[in-house]
């Protein structure tokens, strides 16, 4: 699958921008929102749209550089020693049988009988335990643990505050690799957990603290949302210092007067103050929560925890029960996967359901090594600026990037700003800024490293001779011009299908054909087939340990 240098923004289709999630921050459940369209955010954005374009026209008539013969050294330099054989040490994804499983038993879950027991209801049978196609409402609270028995909780990954049980669906593939699998067969619990927001700590509580703190070497700090948990003494007390856990048993929780408390730790090397010190809530639980270990996913959208080991406490309080979920067998391959014995011939195996299994296996694999290769892409960008010299960038290429990243920003307003009072409200949420940074620059830093990726890939493979012949670069070139005209075609399906003659359609086809190659252009064509040719090779340079 060829990367793109560049992502080109156009006013599309209003059935492709609709489809268009805008960006969120990595969740552990996965969750759709959806904003209304007003007249007012349409006419600002094609406004502001109009603008951009108008922008974009006059940066065409400007200076273009040719990344093919242009002497890319005027702008940037990086030596061979420093782009080949570069280092790359990070947990890359692998398949295994658990992970073939686990997209038996999606297939199973999404073609399950979708009439529930009990109405519907939600139920806590006795002793009920937990089975594949279950939705259970669960409290779970994430965090990893040290040689030394320290727990550090994983940001994000703590319903337990809240008080609300999310629902998972087992077997959906929702939560992370490892984690529905290992709900199954464990008991509902009879109670589970309450969140107290008034009255005093009591042992074995859970808390939400804040505190502000002067640290050992004397750097002040203040924070807030610390957990601790009080059962966990020995734990609480290695990291924080003697005597923390057991400070907060009787202290007020939620006080509304504001008092706050005070707290120090003594001892050589060690000596902190910690002070307003406040209890915000506490969550209290009522037997054993299932404990499950599980590994965050070398591809997982915050890469600070790619490849972590981390440890999961569940209570699981109620579930909506199913009907018996379909079998895995041939039948349920023909019938409901439409498969037959000649669909699979590719597949080795004695049986359609083997021959199948081979199947999301050969898939899975195509998959992760896709995967592999953007994650050594990450590395290879995060070394390549680590050693890059930038002489300048050409200001009209920096000036293009960033109208059409505007652009293509304005559109999403289009179609989900009705939430926001203004553009720049929207910007700051959409891009996830805080309110002293300026959206304009952040999008102008966003120019300036995709330009510089520019410069860095074809400087490099025309330093290394890795461009196509001629053969191999007219194929590329027809291979992207006809993937492109597909997705045009895909965007006007309404259009064509509109179309009442053969005639009609042809000339739909060709205007549409028109469109599509304009919006992209030939500077795009040839970029994008040097790309996918030489993409391999810059992998191929890496050291992967």
């Amino acid at each position: 699958m060829a990367r793109k240098i560049k992502k080109k923004a156009a006013v599309q289709k209003t059935q492709e921008i609709k489809t268009a999630a805008p960006a969120k921050k990595e969740c552990f459940f996965k969750k759709n929102k959806k904003l209304t369209v007003t007249l007012a955010a349409i006419l600002l954005s094609a406004l502001i749209i109009g603008i951009v374009f108008g922008v974009i026209a006059l940066i065409k008539r400007g200076k273009e550089i040719d990344y093919l013969s242009a002497d890319l050294s005027k702008y940037i330099y990086i030596s061979s020693e420093d782009y080949k054989n570069y280092p790359v040490d990070i947990p890359l994804k692998s398949v295994d049988e658990d992970d073939v499983l686990r997209e038996i038993n999606k297939l199973l879950v999404k073609n399950k009988d979708k009439n529930a027991l009990f109405g519907g209801a939600s139920v806590r049978p006795l002793n009920y335990t937990i089975k594949l196609g279950d939705v259970v409402n669960i409290w779970y609270r994430g965090y990893s643990v040290d040689e030394n028995g320290v727990k550090t909780e994983i940001p994000g990954a703590d319903n337990f505050k809240s008080g609300v049980a999310e629902a998972l669906e087992i077997g959906s593939g929702k939560f992370i690799d490892g984690f529905e699998e290992a709900l199954i067969g464990k008991t509902l619990h009879e109670k589970s957990l309450k969140t107290v927001a008034s009255g005093k700590v009591e042992p074995g509580d859970i808390i939400y603290i804040s505190y502000s703190a002067f640290l050992a070497d004397g750097t002040p700090t203040t924070v807030s949302d610390v957990v601790i948990d009080t059962a966990d003494t020995v734990a609480v007390n290695k990291k924080y210092g003697k005597g923390f856990a057991e400070f907060f048993i009787g202290k007020m929780i939620g006080d509304k007067k504001g008092t706050t408390e005070a707290f120090r730790i003594e001892g050589e090397n060690i000596d902190t103050l910690y002070y307003d010190i406040k209890v915000t809530s506490a969550v209290r639980t009522e037997g054993e929560p299932h404990i499950i270990n599980v590994v965050f996913p070398a591809d997982y959208g915050d890469k600070n925890l790619r490849g972590t080991e981390a440890t999961f406490e569940v209570y699981a309080s109620t579930a909506v029960l199913y009907n018996k979920l379909p079998e895995w067998n041939d039948t349920f391959v023909t019938e409901t996967l439409k498969e037959s014995a000649e669909s699979l011939s590719a597949y080795e195996g004695e049986t359609l359901t083997e021959k199948y299994e081979n199947k999301i296996r050969h898939e899975l694999e195509n998959r992760s090594e896709e995967i592999n290769k953007e994650l050594i892409e990450e590395e290879m960008w995060e070394h390549y600026f680590s050693k890059l010299e930038i002489k300048k960038l050409p200001k009209w290429e920096l000036d293009k990037a960033y109208s059409e990243r505007l652009a293509e920003l304005s559109e999403y307003y289009t179609f989900y700003g009705m939430g926001f009072e203004s553009f720049d409200a929207f910007m700051r949420n959409y891009l996830g800024l805080s309110a002293e940074e300026n959206w304009s620059d952040y999008i102008r830093a966003e120019a300036e490293v995709s330009v510089a990726k520019d410069l860095v890939f074809f400087y490099i493979i025309r330093n290394e001779s890795l461009l196509p012949d001629s053969a191999e670069y007219d194929r590329l070139y027809a291979k992207i011009k006809g993937e492109c005209f597909e997705r045009f075609k895909q965007l006007y399906k309404t259009d064509i299908e509109a179309c009442k003659t053969d005639e009609e359609k042809a000339a739909k086809l060709l205007e549409i054909e028109e469109k599509c190659y304009e919006h992209y252009g030939e500077r795009y064509f040839r970029e994008q087939a040097c790309y996918e040719y030489a993409y391999d090779f810059l992998i191929g340079f890496a050291n992967v340990k």
